[in-house]
């Protein structure tokens, strides 16, 4: 059953100013909803405290296109990959490092444990590598990659967070000069790109961003 189904279910459906509309009071909503009922194809609008899921509407809303297609994997990847499994991070984190997919990360784990590479691991954890005696060189290596590669995650999230302001910045110029209205269901969406540890939420914003600057022209 589709996510649009389940709160049906839950909460009311009612005529709004945005059209039929499911209503949810804000405290009651789930931000993780929001990409999964974008996926689906449906808005969200914020006002007076709840959240507006349209139903129908004269806005046509274009569902988020996600390309899944995987590139080839190279040796230094799987040494990436490894490292990364080495140091605890989940399938999705080392999937948003490597910009690939879960299903894309998945798969090559299995492949490396058929060619012996890797380790199953216990109950779910990250598989362990195989380590040869004497590899006092390549246990400096990891470390090293470990510390670049922490280094690197933590600067992409910081320019992300960047971009993302100076995005809400430049908006704010132009409803100063009454080019446009920002409206009230961005600030959360800005709010939730800053302070959440979630890119999802950050390509959020910025898709609604393009939608709004769309819109003015």
């Amino acid at each position: 059953m589709k996510l649009v189904e389940k709160l049906k279910q839950r909460f009311p459906v009612e005529d709004s100013e945005f059209g039929r509309c499911i209503v949810i009071p804000f405290d009651q909503f789930n931000p993780d909803w929001d990409l999964e009922l974008l996926n689906d194809g449906y808005e969200c609008q914020a006002k007076n405290n709840k959240v507006y899921v349209v139903l129908d509407s004269e806005v046509s809303v274009e569902p988020l296109k996600i390309n899944l297609k995987g590139k080839a994997w190279s040796e230094q990847d799987d040494k990436y990959l490894v490292e990364l499994l080495s140091r605890g991070l989940s399938h999705k984190e080392i999937a948003s490092t490597l910009g690939r997919t879960i299903q894309s990360v998945r798969a090559r784990i299995q492949l490396l444990r058929k060619k012996g590479i890797l380790q199953p691991g216990k109950k779910g954890r990250p598989c362990k590598t195989k380590q040869p005696e004497n590899s006092q060189g390549d246990q400096k290596f990891s470390a090293e990659l470990s510390q670049i590669l922490t280094i690197l995650k933590d600067l992409s999230v910081l320019m992300d967070k960047l971009d993302c302001k100076i995005l809400m910045d430049a908006l704010q110029v132009k409803q100063l000069k009454g080019e446009l209205a920002i409206p009230s269901n961005l600030w959360t969406h800005y709010v939730n790109a800053l302070l959440r540890d979630d890119k999802s939420c950050r390509d959020i914003f910025r898709m609604k961003v393009r939608k709004l600057l769309e819109a003015s022209e």
